[in-house]
């Protein structure tokens, strides 16, 4: 019985968020280039696209007052854009979280626009042309070197 393990309802969905916002956070790290760090947590969600549903819990079902306890993930982002040259400020805040959701939202809609759009193309081919446009995002958006 998981009351046993978890001790309450909460603290099992705390746990499965965290596990999820972990291997996220891990996908992400493994690169400190931020636009490697964006394709990857895209890969990631491709291979788990259930997680994005996961990621959305409300941040109240997590614990911690910094963005490493509540959100592992996007605190890795936050720190390769800073590292990359971006300043530590609202606007790279926002940034790290929108382009996030622009990764997240793709992999959630991909095949819906897919379909819409009519592009008959093999699904590698989109993949590619989509983790591109996403580095690419996320280059034009730091500071230029």
């Amino acid at each position: 019985m998981w009351t046993r393990h978890f001790g309450s309802k909460d603290a099992l969905v705390a746990e499965a968020v965290g596990e999820v916002a972990s291997a996220y956070a891990a996908s992400v790290g493994a690169s400190t280039d931020p636009a490697e760090g964006y394709v990857a947590a895209m890969r990631h969600l491709r291979s788990l696209p259930a997680g994005i549903l996961v990621l959305a819990v409300p941040q109240s079902s997590r614990a911690g007052d910094e963005p490493d306890d509540r959100f592992p993930g996007y605190a890795a982002h936050l720190r390769q854009l800073i590292e990359a040259g971006a300043a530590d400020d609202l606007r790279t805040r926002v940034l790290a979280g929108m382009l996030l959701g622009t990764a997240a939202a793709w992999i959630f809609l991909e095949d819906m626009v897919v379909d819409a759009a009519g592009i008959d193309a093999r699904p590698g081919d989109v993949e590619a042309i989509a983790e591109a446009l996403l580095a690419d995002l996320v280059r034009s958006a730091l500071p230029a070197e």
